[in-house]
């Protein structure tokens, strides 16, 4: 099959086709994700009116979906419903840190990828949010540039593992539509 075939059969998965394949195993389940996720998306979480209206926003003209979660709670029990690829969230919660949200987000199925924002973010936070298991940290105010190559690097990474994925199990690679 060509390129562009694998293209068109991969762009006709849907909420409905892939949870059957990943039962059944002809999909890994670390797929799940990035398949159901065409278009590009992510959770934030954040109790900060501000940075909901900036970063929708930036979504929108984007083309992104950005779904918003105020609270740890709201966020983990959407998340349930919900797989998204990347988690952004703020370093303090009102009740909590982003400690407890990447607590959270590696008891899911589907582990999405961590991004903690800090108003005074620096060496020491990144080290500890890169060791603890999180993917990066964006400072704020937000620089646009830094924002798209951030949330960009992160969904790049959640697809190469979704393809080494494949690979292992013994699968052709299949070429995600954009």
């Amino acid at each position: 099959m060509s390129r562009s075939g694998f293209a068109r059969t991969t762009a006709r998965l849907n909420r409905e086709t892939v949870p059957f394949l990943v039962a059944i195993g002809v999909w890994p389940a670390v797929c799940f994700t990035t398949a159901m996720t065409t278009a590009r998306s992510a959770l934030l979480v954040s109790a900060v009116e501000e940075d909901h209206e900036f970063l929708g926003q930036v979504f929108s003209q984007q083309g992104w979906i950005l779904y918003k979660a105020r609270t740890l709670e709201a966020a983990v029990g959407f998340l349930r419903r919900t797989p998204v690829p990347v988690v952004m969230t703020e370093q303090d919660l009102p009740l909590g840190n982003w400690k407890d949200v990447l607590a959270a987000i590696q008891q899911l199925p589907r582990t999405p990828l961590l991004i903690v924002t800090a108003r005074l973010a620096d060496e020491l936070l990144w080290a500890e949010v890169l060791n603890l298991g999180g993917h990066d940290v964006l400072s704020q105010p937000f620089q646009v540039s830094e924002l798209l190559w951030v949330l960009g690097n992160a969904w790049r990474r959640g697809e190469n593992n979704c393809t080494r994925a494949l690979k292992l199990k013994g699968r052709p690679v299949l070429a995600y539509a954009q």
